[in-house]
């Protein structure tokens, strides 16, 4: 899709936020999404990515400012209808961000994720 519709914001912010999900090429997740907030920069929606994807790389300072952003937008824009709903709802949203919130002072103080190696116990899987 973004071949054919270089501009279609929608799919370049799908692509990164699978990628942040998956925890795998995180830099260019980072990287999509942003292309896809310089071409919708109020999307609540695609900020709350871009919070996970920072949370995901580690960054744990720039995904809480991100995530509170996305959730005061999106409340405030979800109250005026100007947002569809996400396709993984607003409640799990909310929910992951305040996840993040709340575990943000505890995150920073642990390794980074990619930092880790498998077989660390509190790597990936064992943290």
């Amino acid at each position: 899709m973004i071949l054919l519709d270089p501009k279609h914001a929608e799919a370049y912010n799908y692509v990164g936020y699978m990628y942040a999900e998956k925890g795998i090429r995180l830099d260019e997740a980072q990287r999509l999404i942003q292309k896809a907030l310089e071409l919708e920069p109020e999307n609540g929606y695609y900020i709350d990515s871009l919070g996970w994807a920072y949370y995901q790389q580690g960054r744990y300072t720039d995904a809480v400012r991100e995530l509170r952003r996305a959730v005061e937008l999106t409340t405030r824009q979800g109250r005026r209808g100007h947002l569809r709903p996400p396709r993984r709802g607003l409640s799990q949203d909310r929910g992951r961000a305040g996840r993040a919130l709340r575990l943000g002072e505890v995150a920073r103080a642990r390794p980074r994720q990619r930092d880790r190696s498998p077989e660390d116990p509190a790597g990936p899987s064992g943290g």
